[in-house]
């Protein structure tokens, strides 16, 4: 599993970094929306919708969303960020419960539509305004905790973190990506792009840091739909990592509150 998870890794980063990097915003743009439209596929699935053509008319309807809210100003996705995913943490720390975590199939849709819309807005805009650089060190900060969080957990892990949940998470693989997401913010003074982070180097340090819990809530959440629908993976499309939406979680969570954080700082 692990050798899988690596192999599709090395090839799948290179050309996440050249479409970031390298290639215009109409191709990046064609990329992200073809990896949102897998995503909302596999999500259909999650929300009970099994049949393909269900899962076909949840993509056109997920499609059709996206046209419509690309012309609301920002400030729409900001606010809507900040209460989705406070939402999602009441969710994830209340379920089992079922009256508190959406359990019927269009609440579950609903929900994936706005999670989906808000970070693929997010994406869109910052490398639309020309923050290529701030994509980048977003992408490293949500692979550095995912991978300190890994193998930290497997080395140390022994007090599960919410088990009812994600059985396989510790909170010693949470301090694992904490501590990896503050050391590639020290680092922050190499990345001159970034505007000016000589003087406001201590808030990128506590953003990049709020931002690591933020990431383990976008992998918490999917879990809770994972066990709602009773599968393992969202997908089987990425060998090693299940899903497209498996290996997007995190960046459903830190993208639309990093975007809003870059505009600020």
């Amino acid at each position: 599993m692990l050798q899988k998870r690596v192999l599709t890794a090395l090839l799948l980063i290179p050309l996440v970094l050249w479409l970031v990097l390298g290639a215009s915003h109409a191709l990046f743009s064609v990329f992200v929306s073809a990896v949102f439209l897998v995503a909302a596929w596999e999500w259909a699935g999650l929300s009970h919708l099994g049949l393909a053509w269900q899962r076909g008319l949840y993509c056109s309807v997920f499609i059709a969303f996206l046209w419509g809210v690309r012309f609301l100003p920002d400030w729409v996705f900001w606010v809507s960020a900040v209460i989705l995913w406070a939402s999602a943490l009441y969710w994830v720390l209340s379920f089992p419960q079922k009256t508190a975590t959406p359990s019927r199939w269009w609440s579950k849709a609903v929900v994936g539509l706005l999670l989906l819309a808000v970070a693929w807005q997010a994406l869109i805009s910052l490398h639309g305004e020309g923050n290529r650089i701030a994509i980048l060190y977003m992408l490293l900060l949500i692979w550095t905790a995912d991978s300190l969080a890994y193998f930290s957990g497997r080395r140390w892990g022994k007090t599960k973190l919410l088990p009812s949940v994600s059985p396989g998470k510790t909170w010693a693989g949470v301090w694992g990506a904490l501590t990896g997401g503050v050391l590639l913010a020290l680092s922050l003074p190499l990345w001159p792009a970034l505007g000016d982070v000589e003087g406001n180097w201590l808030l990128w340090i506590a953003f990049s840091a709020f931002l690591v819990p933020v990431s383990v809530l976008g992998d918490l959440l999917e879990s809770v739909f994972k066990r709602q629908a009773e599968v393992k993976d969202s997908g089987s499309l990425l060998p090693g990592h299940g899903g497209m939406l498996d290996r997007i979680d995190s960046l459903l969570s830190v993208a639309p509150l990093f975007w809003l954080g870059v505009t600020v700082l």
